[in-house]
């Protein structure tokens, strides 16, 4: 209703549940994330997997998962200005998005892909087996 009655409502989709989040993530022309102290931003993760660019708030997770200007875009905490002026600088510059999302792209698989989780598990189980034998 507020994205309607600000001229908005043709542009935003509220979609609920959908098991084709990928397929969505790797449509949008750019992730805007504006939450404020989010814990870990898993959005954020399979946007840059995706492709997607990220604009994202200089807080909580989001400043840990993202290299300003190399894997996303941080902005101050709430201002509008910044998200739009960061958004608008990517659409403008197609270029300077795609190397910003390959980058990313590589820093998520590397990070925060199953493999990489998978061989952090690993590595941390045969540490503490050492440490057993000991």
């Amino acid at each position: 209703q507020r994205a309607a009655a600000g001229g908005a409502g043709e542009q935003v989709h509220m979609l609920g549940f959908r098991p084709d989040v990928d397929d969505l993530m790797a449509g949008l022309d750019v992730l805007i994330a504006p939450a404020v102290d989010e814990g870990f931003g898993r959005t954020i993760i399979e946007a840059m997997l995706a492709g997607t660019p990220v604009v994202a708030a200089d807080s909580g997770g989001h400043s840990e998962i993202i290299t300003p200007g190399q894997t996303g875009i941080l902005v101050p905490p709430d201002s509008p200005s910044h998200f739009a002026d960061a958004a608008a600088m990517l659409l403008a510059d197609p270029q300077s998005a795609r190397r910003l999302t390959e980058q990313a792209s590589e820093h998520a698989r590397r990070h925060y892909s199953i493999e990489s989780h998978v061989n952090a598990m690993s590595s941390l189980y045969e540490q503490i087996r050492t440490l057993e034998r000991k």
